[in-house]
């Protein structure tokens, strides 16, 4: 599971960055998307693997170590808080109607 998750998230982010380099803004709602699904599939990779091991510690009545490391759920909720500034960008880009890139509609 955990490898599946990386694997997907890897592939968003990898979209994500080509779609930013071919596009004059970053702010767009594909990339407000993108950025959603990387924190998704992050928090996934975080929270499965420890969720797992604490329900086979306790089915198997074994002490599994696991300890949950709360910088990682901080990142999940860092990537979600960029998701957020890009969905307020894309806004802001919609209400200029372009204004903010020099468009030539000014």
């Amino acid at each position: 599971v955990s490898c599946y998750c990386l694997f997907k998230m890897l592939g968003f982010l990898e979209k994500l960055f080509i779609n930013i380099h071919d596009n004059d803004t970053p702010f767009n709602s594909e990339n407000v998307e993108y950025i959603k699904k990387i924190a998704l599939y992050l928090a996934l990779y975080v929270f499965v693997p420890d969720f797992f091991g604490t329900i086979s510690g306790v089915i198997f009545n074994m002490d599994l170590e696991v300890e949950i490391n709360m910088i990682d759920y901080l990142f999940v909720v860092i990537i979600l808080a960029i998701a957020y500034i890009f969905k307020y960008g894309y806004e802001i880009q919609l209400d200029s109607k372009g204004r903010i890139y020099g468009d030539s509609n000014e």
